[in-house]
C-alpha cells in the first residue's frame, strides 16, 4: 500500500508551493519457483513489487553518464553469475526502470511497472549451463489489457565448461521491443585459465542491431543501425614469484548501443590500461609487518577521433601487519585530457541527446593522493578509513570516509559509514544559456561544493525464524555558486559575465519574466539538497523455506532549501515564497513465499 506525496508542476520553477496530496496504491502480485529437476529451476513473477531490503544510495546525477545501481532483488540475484560477462550485456536493473530515466530525459518516476517476469536456468551433466529471462514492463499502466505501450525483454544465455570445468565459452543474446523499435545484441565471451591458473584470459565480442538508425544517437548523435565492441583482459600471476601483471583493452565503435537491456557507460571509445606489481608474503622482518604489495598502473583512453579522454599513471602500496591491520596509500598523475561529454544539458527541451551536447572541454593536468587503513574484517568490530586529495588548475578538493562495524554476538551486527567531500571548482558546468536562441552559450560558474552522507545498517536475528533489518541513509549536498562565466569554444576561453544579465535571483524581486531563475535558486540544479532513505524489513520463517516479509520504506527529499539541522529537515514545509520542493514517499510491502515439495522421482533426468 503506497502513499505518495505529489510533486509540484515543474513547468514553473518559481511556484513551488503545493498542498500535500495523498494517494493510495494497492497491487497484488504472485511469485512462483518450481524445481523442474534437481538442476533446472523455473521462476515466474506476476505483477511483482520487488520490495528491497536495502534502498538504492541517494544520488543526484544530471550529467551525461548514467548512474550504475547494484541489483538487490532476489529474483534477479539468484543464479545471476550465469549471465555475467566482461561487458554487461544484461544489466538486470533495466527491467523495472522507467525508459525516460534510462534515456536521460526528465521524469518524476524512476521505476516502471513490472507486469511479468520469468526465468529458467539449469546445467546438465556435460557442463552445459543455460538460462532464459523474459519480462514485460510498462512505465505508467499496470493494466494487463494495455499492450501497445509495453516494453518487452528477452535474454538468453549458454555456457559450456572447458578444460575439466576450469574454463568456459559462452553466448548471450538479448532482444528489446516496444512500440517504436526492436533492438538486438549478440555476444560471445570466453574465460580461460592456463598453467595452473597462473595465466587468466577473459575476452568478449559483441554486436548490436536496431531497426531504428537513430538508436545509437542516444550516446553521441551519430546514427547507425549496427555497432560492434570488444573487450580483452589478461592477468599473469606466477606461483613461483611475487610478481604479477595485468592488461585490459576495450574498443566500442560510434554506433554500438546495448543500453536497452545492458549497461555501457559510453561508446566511441578506445581504452588500454595495465600494470605490474610485486607481492611479498610472510616477511621475516624486525618490524611487525606480515606482507606487502606495490603496484604501478597506467590508463589511456581516447575516442575514435583520437581525442585524449584519459592519460594517467598511478603508484600505490599496501602493507599488512601481524595483527592483520592494513594501511597504504598512492599517488596518481593525470595528464592533460578532455571531456567530450561534459557539456550535456540535462534539462534541455531537445529530446535527442545529440542536441544537448556541446564541444569537448580541456581538463588541465593534475594529481591525486590517497591514504587508507583498516583492521581485520573478521573481528567482532571493523574499522576502516580513507582520505583522498585532488588538485588541478580548475579544481581542488578532498574527501574522507569512516566505516565502523560492531558484531557483539552472532545475533546482531551494526554498521555505520560517514562520507564527507569538499571541493572548489573554478569552472562548474551549469547549462546552455536559456535566454539565447540565436547562438549557443555555455554557462559555467565558480562553485564551493560540500557533500555529506550518513549510512546506518542494523541486522538482528531474534531467533532461528525471525529477523529484522534496518537501513538508513541521510544525504546532504550544497553548491555555492560564485562568479559566472560564458565559455567560447572557438577560442577555448571563459569570459566573465554578470549573473544578473542572464538570470533572476531569489535575492531580488522576480519581476523580469524574460530572464530564467538562477541555477543557485532553481531546484532542478540541486544546489541545495537533503535526502533521507529508510528501509525496515521484518522476516518470519513460518515453515522451512517459507517466509513472510514486511518492508516499510520512507523517502524524503527537500530540494532548494539549505537546512540547519536534521530536525529542521524533518519538519520543513515550504512557504509560498520558498523556491523549494518536498518530495515524500512511504510504502508498506508485504510478501509471503511458500515452498511446496513435489516428488520428482518420476521425472526423467
Amino acid at each position: 500500500n503506497n502513499h505518495i506525496l505529489s510533486d509540484p508542476d515543474k513547468t514553473d520553477p518559481t511556484d513551488k508551493y503545493n498542498e500535500p496530496k495523498w494517494g493510495n496504491e494497492f497491487r497484488l502480485g504472485l511469485d512462483i519457483k518450481y524445481l523442474i529437476t534437481q538442476d533446472i529451476v523455473n521462476d515466474i513473477a506476476l505483477n511483482p513489487d520487488y520490495g528491497q531490503i536495502e534502498a538504492d544510495p541517494a544520488d543526484i546525477n544530471i550529467s551525461y553518464f548514467e548512474t550504475y545501481f547494484v541489483e538487490k532483488r532476489p529474483f534477479f540475484m539468484e543464479n545471476s553469475t550465469l549471465f555475467d560477462t566482461p561487458i554487461e550485456v544484461f544489466y538486470s536493473r533495466r527491467i523495472g526502470t522507467n525508459r525516460d530515466y534510462i534515456m536521460g530525459n526528465w521524469q518524476t518516476q524512476m521505476n516502471s511497472i513490472v507486469k511479468y517476469a520469468g526465468k529458467i536456468s539449469g546445467k546438465n551433466k556435460n557442463g552445459l549451463s543455460f538460462g532464459v529471462i523474459t519480462a514485460v514492463t510498462n512505465d505508467t499502466t499496470p493494466s494487463w489489457t494495455e499492450v501497445n505501450s509495453n516494453s518487452n525483454f528477452l535474454v538468453g544465455r549458454l555456457t559450456q565448461d572447458l578444460f575439466e570445468g576450469n574454463s568456459y565459452i559462452g553466448f548471450l543474446s538479448t532482444i528489446y521491443n516496444d512500440s517504436t523499435e526492436t533492438d538486438y545484441v549478440n555476444s560471445i565471451d570466453m574465460l580461460s585459465y592456463f598453467w595452473d591458473n597462473q595465466l587468466v584470459l577473459d575476452w568478449q565480442i559483441m554486436n548490436s542491431q536496431s531497426d531504428d538508425e537513430s538508436h545509437s544517437a542516444d550516446y553521441n548523435g551519430i546514427e547507425g543501425e549496427s555497432g560492434n565492441g570488444l573487450s580483452f583482459e589478461m592477468n599473469y600471476n606466477p606461483n613461483t614469484s611475487g610478481f604479477y601483471s595485468f592488461l585490459d583493452m576495450e574498443y566500442f565503435d560510434r554506433t554500438l548501443n546495448i543500453n536497452d537491456v545492458g549497461y555501457l557507460y559510453r561508446n566511441n571509445l578506445k581504452k588500454i590500461q595495465g600494470g605490474v606489481g610485486v607481492y611479498w608474503s610472510e616477511l621475516d622482518l624486525p618490524f611487525p609487518i606480515l606482507e606487502g604489495k606495490v603496484n604501478l598502473k597506467f590508463n589511456k583512453m581516447s575516442n575514435l577521433d583520437n581525442l585524449v579522454l584519459s592519460n594517467s599513471l598511478e603508484f600505490n602500496s599496501t602493507i599488512t601487519l601481524d595483527n592483520l591491520w592494513y594501511m597504504g596509500g598512492g599517488f596518481n598523475y593525470l595528464d592533460e585530457h578532455n571531456e567530450d561529454l561534459l557539456l550535456y544539458d540535462y534539462y534541455s527541451e531537445n529530446m535527442d541527446k545529440k542536441d544537448r551536447l556541446g564541444p569537448p572541454i580541456m581538463i588541465p593536468e593534475g594529481s591525486e593522493i590517497n591514504i587508507y587503513m583498516g583492521n581485520d574484517p573478521n573481528q567482532k568490530y571493523i574499522f576502516n578509513t580513507s582520505a583522498l586529495i585532488w588538485k588541478n588548475d580548475y579544481e581542488d578538493g578532498r574527501s574522507q570516509s569512516i566505516v565502523f562495524g560492531l558484531s557483539p554476538s552472532e545475533y546482531i551486527d551494526f554498521n555505520f559509514e560517514y562520507i564527507q567531500s569538499t571541493s572548489k571548482e573554478k569552472y562548474r558546468w551549469l547549462e546552455i544559456n536559456p535566454n539565447r536562441v540565436d547562438v549557443l552559450e555555455y554557462i559555467f560558474a565558480a562553485s564551493d561544493n560540500q557533500l555529506q552522507k550518513y549510512i546506518y545498517e542494523i541486522n538482528y536475528i531474534h531467533n532461528r525464524k525471525t529477523s529484522i533489518q534496518l537501513y538508513g541513509e541521510y544525504y546532504i549536498n550544497y553548491n555555492e555558486l560564485g562568479q559566472f562565466y560564458k565559455y567560447q569554444d572557438t577560442i577555448d576561453s571563459y569570459e566573465e559575465v554578470d549573473e544578473s544579465s542572464i538570470y533572476n535571483t531569489y535575492k531580488n524581486t522576480i519581476d523580469d519574466e524574460s530572464l530564467s531563475l538562477s541555477p543557485q535558486d532553481h531546484v532542478y540544479h540541486y544546489t541545495k539538497d537533503h535526502i533521507l532513505n529508510i528501509n525496515l524489513v521484518l522476516n518470519y520463517e513460518f515453515r522451512p523455506g517459507s517466509n513472510i516479509y514486511m518492508v516499510y520504506s520512507v523517502y524524503r527529499d527537500v530540494v532548494g532549501k539549505r537546512m540547519g539541522s536534521f530536525s529542521e529537515f524533518l519538519k520543513y514545509v515550504p512557504s509560498e515564497t520558498d523556491l523549494a520542493e518536498v518530495k515524500f514517499t512511504q510504502s508498506l510491502y508485504l510478501k509471503v513465499d511458500y515452498w511446496f515439495d513435489f516428488p520428482i522421482s518420476h521425472i526423467h533426468q
